[in-house]
């Protein structure tokens, strides 16, 4: 773009801008009114959240905060606020969240969840850290809508956030130790290998079997003592196969005398003709290194 061309440009955005602080505060006054249905003020609330305009965060407060207003348009308000970024609608998810009478919409709890989880920082963390502890989520909606909101956070790799997500690596729905398994990895972070440990002997084959991916990955020489402890008590070949190709790529740190001994009676115990063999292979590595060779 020359320059007469950005000088043009410029004289255009200053005829037009007159036009388009009155067309967005028309859109924001029709929101605001009650009298119009709830599917233009929905749809209003939809386009504003996703052109970002903060003016309208006021007003999709108050439509949020009002029980008698339409499900899906306080939902779409929560959604809008949380694409604006709007923290000071962090309260507002917070009482919304923790009411759980009848009088209040779950779905509408949810989507506060999920952008609650989005909106996460410093600030919040203790009150989010205090929810998860103590709310009463049957379904667990909620606590997914938060662990789906923390995944979209610029925070999600931070160490305390990883802390209070890993809360949950208990959680009794397997989906949501699965979403919390994937975060922690993606982070990269350390810190995260204490609750991954702890997944490793998840009840569920699938979670364990992600879990223990997240270990090698992310574990260093840490990792290979995790996987031969890994093996005492898995029951499931494909997973012990996995294990055993995780300690023929990981790095393997000198051990002590005991680990080596158990590693080799895991070997011997081992009955599948093709998992003994790679876990020979893994065992020569470990004395090798043993010999610092």
């Amino acid at each position: 773009m020359n320059k007469w061309q950005k000088i043009v440009t410029f004289f255009i955005f200053l005829l037009i801008f007159p036009f388009l602080v009155f067309c967005e505060d028309r859109r924001i006054n029709q929101l605001k009114d009650i009298k119009e249905s709830p599917l233009l003020r929905t749809a209003l609330a939809k386009m504003l959240g996703k052109e970002k305009v903060k003016e309208a965060s006021p007003v999709m407060i108050d439509i949020l905060k009002n029980i008698k207003e339409d499900c899906k348009l306080r939902i779409a308000c929560a959604n809008a606020l949380g694409e604006i970024g709007a923290k000071e609608a962090i309260p507002v998810y917070l009482e919304i969240i923790k009411n759980e009478s009848e009088e209040e919409d779950y779905d509408v709890r949810t989507a506060c969840a999920n952008q609650l989880g989005n909106l996460v920082d410093k600030e919040t963390l203790p009150e989010l850290e205090s929810l998860i502890r103590t709310i009463k989520d049957f379904r667990g909606d909620i606590i997914n809508g938060i662990v789906d909101g923390i995944s979209k956070s610029k925070y999600k790799k931070d160490k305390d956030v990883l802390a209070v997500l890993g809360l949950l690596i208990t959680h009794r729905k397997s989906e949501i130790r699965k979403k919390v398994i994937n975060i922690l990895t993606e982070s990269n972070d350390k810190s995260a290998l204490a609750f991954l440990m702890i997944a490793m002997e998840d009840k569920s084959p699938e979670v364990r079997k992600i879990a223990i991916q997240s270990v090698g990955k992310i574990g260093g020489k840490s990792a290979a003592l995790a996987m031969i402890d890994a093996l005492e008590d898995e029951k499931k070949d494909d997973i012990r196969e996995l294990i055993a190709d995780i300690l023929n790529k990981v790095e393997i740190p000198p051990m002590k005398k005991v680990w080596i001994e158990t590693f080799e009676k895991r070997v011997e115990e081992e009955k599948n003709p093709q998992i003994k063999m790679k876990l020979k292979s893994a065992l020569e590595r470990v004395k090798k290194a043993q010999l610092g060779k």
